[in-house]
């Protein structure tokens, strides 16, 4: 299903700004 790969690939850009911001507040502190 198209919706399927959509889906994985939202979760998957989610993850990824997840990391970036977690890697800026170990920064910033």
């Amino acid at each position: 299903a198209k919706w399927s790969m959509a889906v994985k690939g939202w979760k998957n850009t989610l993850s990824q700004f997840a990391i970036l911001y977690n890697d800026r507040i170990k920064i910033e502190e």
